[in-house]
């Protein structure tokens, strides 16, 4: 894989930017990053069987409203705050988060969150700039799940830097046994309450619900 962030802007070229492009090709080799714009999963089609991006993905059309949605969410002038999209399988959870990741740049670095690696990798990173952390399809994972974004809320606390989790996952129709109720036991009492009220809308959650964005039939 090449050293230089080819995601990022060419015109981009100052000695701060060049900084960005290089902590962002290093970020791009940390375990805990499954997906980046310059890392697409495809080079070993075994390896990579079933993923969304197994191939160069399409030209973006439709879901306008969900992207504002979540643009809305993104542009927040708080620090950090998580959100959720939920659909069933095949609505394009993981395309619309990666359109959105593309969308961003430069303004973040953006990458889909690798459950599967050991959370305390996570103690390694160093915010250097807005970062979206997309977690997608964790089920029987919310215990690796909660340590990273435990390790992560603690990372951007005292930066300047904004950190926005999207999650994506299918409905689960129980109540009090929804993928989000899991999750929220998985974290330490510590953070628990701490994750809770990070949740984006949250005049909603205080209400004891949710106010996810949920892909149904593709928009206009």
């Amino acid at each position: 894989m090449s050293t230089e962030y080819t995601a990022f802007p060419d015109f981009a070229d100052t000695p701060m930017n060049k900084e960005l492009r290089h902590q962002r090709a290093q970020m791009d080799q940390s375990p805990m990053t499954r997906v980046t714009l310059d890392r697409l999963p495809g080079a070993d089609a075994r390896e990579l069987a079933g993923d969304p991006f197994a191939q160069t993905p399409l030209p973006f059309c439709g879901r306008r409203e969900a992207v504002w949605r979540l643009f809305d969410f993104i542009k927040i002038p708080t620090e950090i705050r998580w959100w959720a999209v939920t659909g069933p399988a095949g609505s394009g959870k993981s395309r619309l988060a990666f359109e959105i990741m593309r969308r961003l740049v430069p303004e973040y670095y953006s990458f889909f969150l690798d459950a599967d690696a050991d959370p305390s990798c996570a103690e390694e990173f160093v915010p250097f700039q807005n970062t979206l952390v997309v977690v997608d399809s964790f089920q029987g994972k919310e215990a690796a799940v909660a340590r990273f974004i435990s390790i992560l809320l603690d990372k951007f606390q005292d930066t300047i830097h904004f950190l926005r989790i999207l999650f994506l996952e299918r409905e689960t129709p129980v109540p009090g046994n929804s993928w989000c109720d899991r999750l929220e036991a998985a974290f330490a009492p510590e953070y628990r309450s701490r994750f809770r009220s990070l949740e984006y809308d949250p005049g909603l959650a205080s209400l004891g619900g949710h106010n996810f964005l949920r892909l149904g039939d593709l928009d206009d």
